[in-house]
């Protein structure tokens, strides 16, 4: 083992995926957790701000539709900084680019939750939204490197664990939270999640050199090939469109269901929510949000006033979404002990019965 070593020391070439065999399994879990810590600090500051649309249009004095480019900075964010990041800091120690990349994704979101004007949060989300594909990518390289080669599809899952994660339980508490407390506190929580795994990465990630090999030319040498721009065009239209959708899902559900529960929020979770993840099954994911009415006025031009509840529903809980011409019944299924005359349907529960 000690001469295999001095061999690859004299051989002055470090692979981009080299396991580093002084890593123990201990340590090689605390930094996988450090990193999937990260993607689900990520994830949850994207997804939130869809839910949060009404509050931080409110907050910010302008419109709805105005308020969706808050979204679109953070996305253009996304777009420019995984290939400028990934070019520039190519020549860089990756645990020190990874720590560059959170302490930046740390002050985007505390810029987030101080912001007081719609330039300044878009400014913000921009900046926030630079190190995200940067960080997974760098991040996913990292994990494989910690392991042994038969294991470095199961370390790659493990940094990307965060994200799904961020999308079935972050986002809703988050949402759950902001809307209570108001939208800047999750950009502040977040922010706050992110300074832990800035520390976690500085303990527990270990150094990692970049090989003489590694250039700007060699990072974009990618961009040749055509298969790498067809997958790039596969996620463009499909998360396009899935953007596109989900970035008004709270307005446009409260709107069309005309309807705002009136019910405290802590007794809607504790009641609906067994019955939802049962439904939703082991694919599916799920978003709840919440408004306050202010001043008795409804959210999103409903006159009815209270607080609105939106649950959406992935593909694992299809056969409990309501049809169109049922919207109405099930609106009113999920809020037990509410009148169903608007039509006349059976809740959640008898329609996956």
């Amino acid at each position: 083992m000690r001469s295999g070593r001095r061999r690859l020391r004299q051989s002055g070439v470090t692979s981009s995926v080299t396991p580093d065999t002084r890593t123990t399994t201990r340590h090689v879990g605390f930094a996988l957790f450090a990193l999937a810590t990260g993607g689900f600090a990520i994830g949850t500051t994207e997804f939130v701000t869809m839910g949060l649309l009404p509050q931080i249009a409110d907050g910010v004095d302008i419109s709805i539709p105005t308020a969706g480019h808050v979204i679109s900075a953070y996305a253009l964010g996304v777009v420019v900084g995984a290939p400028l990041i990934a070019a520039l800091g190519a020549r860089t120690g990756r645990k020190r680019l990874l720590l560059g990349l959170t302490a930046m994704f740390v002050l985007g979101n505390l810029l987030s939750a101080v912001a007081s004007s719609y330039e300044f949060l878009m400014a913000a989300r921009f900046l926030t939204g630079l190190p995200h594909g940067a960080f997974f990518g760098i991040g996913a390289v990292v994990g494989a490197s910690m392991v042994p080669a038969n294991r470095r599809a199961w370390a790659v899952s493990m940094t990307m664990v965060g994200l799904p994660v961020a999308n079935i339980i972050g986002v809703p508490v988050i949402t759950f939270i902001g809307q209570r407390l108001g939208w800047q506190v999750p950009f502040l929580a977040v922010g706050v999640l992110g300074l832990l795994t800035l520390v976690a990465v500085w303990f527990w990630v270990p150094p990692q050199p970049v090989g003489s090999e590694v250039n700007v030319r060699s990072e974009l040498s990618a961009l040749a090939r055509p298969q790498v721009w067809m997958a790039l065009l596969v996620g463009m239209v499909g998360f396009g469109g899935m953007f596109a959708t989900y970035s008004f899902i709270t307005p446009n559900l409260c709107r069309d269901t005309h309807d705002c529960p009136t019910q405290t929020g802590d007794r809607f979770l504790a009641q609906t929510m067994p019955g939802l993840l049962d439904a939703i099954g082991p694919h599916g994911f799920i978003v709840v949000t919440w408004d306050e009415g202010i001043g008795g006025a409804g959210c999103c031009g409903d006159p009815g006033g209270g607080q609105i509840a939106t649950i959406v529903a992935g593909p694992g809980a299809r056969r409990g979404l309501p049809s169109a011409e049922g919207r109405g019944a099930a609106h009113g299924g999920l809020q037990p002990g509410r009148s169903r005359d608007r039509g006349g349907g059976a809740d959640m529960g008898e329609r996956e019965a």
